[in-house]
């Protein structure tokens, strides 16, 4: 048996709606931009398409904080 994974840009409602680029990245902007916890962020990405995915919606967020000084053991 062989599983396909995509993303949620490529999930669909149960009317046969896709989630979207544009609307993945917009949401996930407006959430940062108005400094939503990217745990938050996550769950709200996952609702906004009315909690009604009818595929999958492989999501994977990460929080980067910039370059750290390297500090030798």
């Amino acid at each position: 048996m062989r599983y396909v994974v995509d993303g949620i840009t490529e999930a669909r409602s149960r009317t046969g709606q896709e989630f979207g680029l544009d609307r993945f990245l917009a949401s996930l902007t407006g959430h940062l931009d108005e400094g939503v916890p990217l745990p938050e962020t996550l769950r709200r990405l996952m609702h906004s398409h009315h909690g009604h995915l009818c595929d999958d919606a492989t999501t994977v967020l990460l929080q980067w904080h910039g370059p750290q000084p390297f500090a030798p053991p």
